[in-house]
């Protein structure tokens, strides 16, 4: 992958990973009749094409055995995972003991504390037609997706031939329609990345990418999520005579994520065409170095930024003025952000060389207790 096109990827993973951020924080400080970043989900169908290119790179550049595939991405979960879910129960629980009201339109569930933090450390809170809210982290949803489809795409790489098909099937069966039904747009970014996939012409390509950018912002600004959403579902419903109480959560915009995914998709390949003719090289400038670090707290900017603003918005004074107080909620956030990144995201070295001991012994316990 040239480098200015990985610099742009970053540059879209954080971005992103701000708008998912502005969607909630506009929630809380507007409410949602007046909320004015509604593109949260949106926001994560770009992560999922995204995530399904990077990691296609990834094995395909880095040649992965198994093991280092599993520890890699497990690695880079956990490292961030596991220290937002203690910061959210901890935070959940000082911030309603402080201010419970402040938590009135927001999702915040503390009862079955056990199940709760279970279902989320073992991504299983998504499965069939079950949400098992991981306490007020919202954002913590597609998580459970996004594990899933890790191990998805590892069983088609590394599963014997012989079992490939019965264990995706198997894996399809054990996470139910919800998920399955939002793979396809994972594998398409997976199934995006070639080495030599670009168009040469400079026009058409231009053309294509300015249709398709404008397309996504058409989208976005006038939310053609719950417009296809509502006409296509009640179609598809009706054609197949499902009932409209089934649990699809965050899954019941489908429709609408394949249509806008396949745009960004394309919109994507077409901007590799692009950048790539660009001759000058922009990881050595200080643009560069910002996106870089930027985008190396993406992670940590979509797990912990929920938590954090339902915390600050519980403790702060509600005599401040309106725009100081939310000013104030912001900087918090976004410092509280980064100071832990530099704790969670950038130590997931410390993760994978811990994966890699305990795979080691059960290696050589299960070696030892063979039949010699």
């Amino acid at each position: 992958m040239k480098i200015n096109f990985s610099l742009y990827l970053d540059l879209i993973r954080f971005s992103a990973a701000v708008l998912v951020l502005l969607h909630h924080l506009s929630d809380l400080l507007f409410s949602s009749t007046l909320r004015v970043f509604n593109v949260g989900h949106e926001s994560v169908v770009i992560f999922f094409v995204l995530s399904g290119y990077v990691i296609s790179y990834s094995v395909k550049v880095k040649d992965y055995s198994c093991k280092e595939y599993f520890v890699a991405r497990f690695s880079r979960i956990y490292s961030v995972v596991i220290p937002a879910l203690f910061l959210t129960i901890i935070l959940d629980v000082i911030g309603t003991s402080i201010c419970r009201d402040c938590y009135q339109d927001m999702y915040v569930a503390l009862d079955y504390p056990v199940i709760r933090f279970l279902a989320s450390i073992t991504f299983t809170g998504e499965l069939w037609f079950i949400s098992i809210l991981s306490f007020s982290n919202i954002p913590f949803w597609s998580i459970h997706y996004e594990v899933f489809f890790y191990v998805f795409f590892g069983a088609m790489l590394y599963a014997h031939k012989k079992y490939k098909l019965a264990l995706l099937a198997l894996l399809l069966l054990i996470a139910g329609p919800k998920i399955a039904i939002l793979l396809p747009l994972w594998l398409l970014g997976a199934f995006l990345y070639r080495p030599d996939n670009y168009i040469k012409s400079t026009v058409f390509n231009l053309l294509i990418w300015l249709l398709t950018f404008f397309l996504l912002l058409a989208l976005l600004a006038n939310d053609g999520k719950s417009l296809i959403t509502g006409y296509g579902n009640d179609f598809l419903y009706g054609v197949l005579g499902l009932s409209k109480s089934l649990n699809l959560a965050a899954s019941k915009y489908f429709i609408f994520d394949y249509f806008f995914g396949v745009i960004f998709a394309l919109n994507l390949i077409i901007s590799k065409s692009l950048i790539e003719k660009i001759k000058f090289d922009f990881d050595d400038t200080k643009l560069g170095t910002i996106v870089r670090y930027l985008a190396n707290r993406t992670f940590s900017i979509y797990l912990f930024h929920f938590p954090l603003i339902g915390f600050y918005n519980a403790i702060l004074p509600h005599s401040m003025s309106g725009v100081l107080r939310w000013t104030s909620i912001i900087i918090l956030t976004v410092v509280s952000i980064f100071i832990l990144s530099n704790y969670t995201e950038q130590k997931k070295h410390i993760y994978s060389k811990w994966l890699r001991i305990g795979l080691n012994k059960l290696s050589t316990l299960s070696n030892n207790r063979q039949p010699s």
